[in-house]
């Protein structure tokens, strides 16, 4: 187990001051807030590296396609529709569009990225930028005052009070998405990092060398901060028992949230899979909804700068490597998740978001020392997104290929047509019910989709 101090986790909490000062929830109110009041949850999938849309929804049969891909064009996709495929790693997700899970669907799009008021392709191509530019739904995340995210910004509005604390879970996803004004998302690698075990510091006793170790370092700030203030005029001393006793709190919360999640069926996971754990998480503080209130999760996963390792043949020759591993993983997952929500009778209010921060080019074009075209391809635009959950449609959205699409385009990209803020605002009002006018006050072309039934 993972020693953590309560020094680091109130750090975490965002409620550590400076000059060691502690304080507890800067500029919330303790008035009851959507998030502790309605069992509306959002989970939020950060696909890292930018991933190639058209690998994960190919055209079938579309033999410009294949021109344009001679290395990475996908051909033996899963059918969606008798146009558009998924890429043949993606079964749970297939099964979900079929209608596996009852009421669950899943709407696909891709070209999706940033169009400025013009309707003008604003997508940058850089890792960074392109990052935040989604966590921050902004076409310009770094002009002076923007430094927030557009869930933190719903935050900021709805999610108010101490009861609040754990609404916002940020489990190796984008931080920036959580930006806000006095809001402090909780922020771990897992679960488990969260729990301070073994704890007895107001008698010294400790059994375990991490534990022990951690606990002379509470013991340790605690006197330093005590020696500093030699009575309590300035109210420090109890401004320093009420916010260890609320450290005290979260903790045993995160325990019982823990015990609370019993271990799920054999086979709902695949074992050995890395990202298990974090949307095992994700369910388990689900699961205890009446003590977390948790509304808002963000996960990531990476690997999806394909410059290389996209061949095209990686599942017809059973070789999972490069993206076709990672597609893998990520559908393992997903199917984990919601037929774990389904065996705890969780799937109500419960929609998840996947994005990459941009596209891809047609084909790399680079070549390696013999002259072999290379399998991988190159940053560009038309993202793909998904969004799954109970009452979501199983339709396309932005998938009518063409055979034009790929011989007339000197861009060698998708092209952007919908604003990932029009899926945004849709999810915002739709599942979340708030307005997203005042979430977005830059200009943008509003799509209307059909996400819900």
């Amino acid at each position: 187990m993972n020693a953590y101090s309560r020094r680091l986790f109130l750090k975490q909490m965002g409620i550590v001051g400076a000059a060691g000062m502690l304080s507890f929830g800067s500029g919330l109110s303790f008035a009851q807030s959507l998030c502790t009041t309605r069992r509306k949850i959002l989970v939020v999938v950060n696909l890292l590296g930018g991933l190639h849309g058209l690998s994960l929804l190919p055209p079938r049969q579309l033999q410009e396609y294949y021109d344009k891909h001679p290395t990475v064009g996908i051909k033996n996709p899963l059918a969606l529709t008798p146009a558009v495929g998924l890429h043949p790693a993606m079964t749970n997700l297939h099964k979900i569009f079929g209608g596996e899970l009852p009421g669950v669907g899943a709407v696909f799009f891709n070209q999706v990225g940033f169009l400025n008021p013009a309707g003008l392709d604003v997508n940058s191509r850089s890792h960074e930028v392109a990052t935040n530019q989604y966590a921050a739904a902004s076409v310009d995340p770094y002009s002076p005052g923007n430094n927030s995210g557009w869930l933190g910004r719903y935050a900021a509005l709805h999610c108010a009070g101490p009861s609040a604390a754990y609404s916002l879970v940020n489990m190796g996803g984008v931080a920036r998405t959580f930006l806000g004004q006095g809001i402090a998302p909780v922020s771990a690698a897992s679960l488990a990092e969260m729990v301070y075990a073994d704890d007895s510091y107001s008698t010294g006793l400790v059994t375990g060398g991490n534990s022990a170790a951690a606990n002379r370092h509470v013991r340790h700030t605690i006197n330093e901060l005590l020696a500093a203030s030699e009575d309590d005029s300035s109210g420090h001393q109890e401004l320093y028992r009420i916010t260890h006793e609320k450290a005290d709190s979260a903790i045993d919360m995160l325990a019982a949230v823990r015990t609370a999640y019993a271990a799920p069926p054999a086979g709902t996971y695949v074992q050995g899979n890395p990202l298990n754990q974090r949307f095992m998480d994700s369910v388990a503080l689900i699961n205890s909804w009446d003590r977390t209130k948790v509304t808002l999760i963000t996960l990531a996963q990476g690997g999806y700068d394909t410059h290389a390792n996209q061949r095209n043949d990686d599942l017809v020759n059973g070789g999972f490597v490069g993206l076709a591993r990672s597609l893998l993983q990520l559908d393992q997952a997903i199917g984990g998740f919601f037929n774990d929500l389904k065996n705890r009778n969780l799937l109500d209010n419960v929609v998840m978001l996947v994005v990459s921060e941009f596209g891809r080019t047609f084909e790399n074009g680079n070549r390696d020392a013999s002259g072999t075209l290379i399998a991988g391809t190159d940053h560009g635009s038309g993202a793909p997104a998904v969004v799954i959950g109970k009452g979501v449609r199983r339709a396309l959205g932005y998938l009518n290929y063409q055979g034009n699409l790929f011989t007339d385009n000197r861009l060698m990209w998708l092209k952007t047509e919908v604003d990932v803020r029009s899926i945004y605002a849709t999810l915002l009002e739709q599942h979340l019910g708030v307005s997203s006018a005042p979430l977005f006050t830059e200009p943008y072309v509003r799509t209307p989709l059909q996400i819900f039934a």
